[in-house]
């Protein structure tokens, strides 16, 4: 898959790259569901399936038709717009047949069909220029089959509202790409400015990138922060023990599954309210820390490989609210490798024009 490059930080052995204020990671402001009403307000058109009402958002279709039968919900007319292209998905489990998706009878492009399992039927397509009653989300069961749907969606853009992975539910935010095209991001609660910056209120707010970036020998983690409070958890792993930047002057880490804190001496001041550049460096056998590209100092690390294969966590600790972040979060990068002290520079000068740093 083609990744972007970027002229001004180091892209050999970028893993993940998500910068807020760059377009491309950010996708535009929180979309509605233009759906009317619910999943529990909506039969089957032909009146052949069981219906079991789990929740306004989640039922459950039985067909035992000898036919195939479909689920129609409705869309107002008044929130469409001719030629649009709208994105259109909904989740569905215990999947017996075929499911599929349509969008008024149009076929759907992405990901529109799934026989015999559970997941997400997405993609887009664009309103009928022609018929103004073309308004329908078509949710398709094959003959015997059987189906549970959650949350059948409507977006208003282009492209398909994330799930908080691993339920079901949407992302009440929107839609943010990792620059390196290789992982999702989720996005929860999250309060959002109009220059697209983010911020993380200290309890709920949370970014989650599911996919594993793997168990690493070596790695270099860094992000561009300020904090509102004093609190503890800008970045870290979804593994619930290892987690990074433990408070204003010591890291904590896991590797191998032992738990390391190194505490060290502020040579760089960087008060609450202000902007700062954190990064670690782990090259197998030592953690060194920096401050706005300034080295505070170095740790024996013997423990092993880093574990990252549930994937990342911004904002928030895998364990709890405790360790939440207040403050915004603008820029998170990981690599497969140590970066050199010069390296590390060469991303904090990238970018500290825009934090007046």
């Amino acid at each position: 898959m083609a990744l972007y490059h970027f002229s001004n930080i180091v892209n050999k052995d970028l893993l993940f790259y998500y910068d807020a204020v760059n377009s491309k990671s950010w996708r535009g402001a929180p979309t509605t569901n233009i759906l009317e009403s619910n999943l529990s307000a909506y039969n089957d058109i032909y009146g052949n399936s069981i219906r079991t009402i789990i929740g306004p958002n989640e039922v459950k279709w039985i067909n035992n038709n000898v036919g195939p039968t479909t689920v129609r919900l409705y869309v107002p007319l008044a929130s469409l717009t001719n030629g649009q292209t709208y994105g259109i998905s909904a989740y569905v489990k215990d999947v017996v047949g075929t499911v599929s998706i349509d969008w008024c009878d149009v076929a759907v492009t992405g990901t529109a069909s799934l026989t015999n399992a559970s997941g997400r039927l997405s993609g887009t397509a664009s309103r009928s220029t022609y018929d103004s009653t073309f308004r329908f989300l078509d949710i398709n069961l094959s003959a015997g089959g059987m189906m549970t749907v959650f949350d059948p969606q409507v977006d208003s853009v282009n492209y398909v509202t994330p799930y908080v992975a691993p339920t079901t539910s949407r992302s009440s935010s929107q839609v943010l790409l990792d620059l390196t095209n290789r992982n999702t991001i989720t996005a929860t609660s999250l309060t959002y400015a109009t220059n697209n910056t983010f911020s993380f209120d200290g309890s709920s707010n949370v970014m989650e990138v599911p996919t594993s970036l793997g168990s690493l020998t070596s790695y270099t983690m860094s992000f561009w922060a300020r904090r509102d409070a004093e609190s503890r958890m800008p970045v870290g792993s979804r593994t619930g023990t290892s987690f990074y930047w433990y408070g204003d002057n010591s890291w904590a880490y896991t590797h191998g599954g032992v738990l390391g804190e190194y505490y060290y001496p502020k040579s760089v001041s960087i008060p609450l309210g202000t902007w700062g550049h954190y990064c670690a460096v782990y090259n197998g056998s030592t953690v060194s820390i920096y401050r706005n590209s300034v080295l505070e100092g170095s740790q024996a690390a013997v423990q092993g490989t880093a574990d990252w294969t549930m994937g990342l966590k911004i904002g928030g600790y895998n364990g709890g609210p405790s360790y939440s972040w207040q403050g915004k979060i603008d820029s998170v990068s990981i690599y497969s490798r140590a970066l050199s002290a010069v390296e590390v520079a060469q991303n904090f000068n990238a970018l500290r024009g825009r934090y007046g740093v």
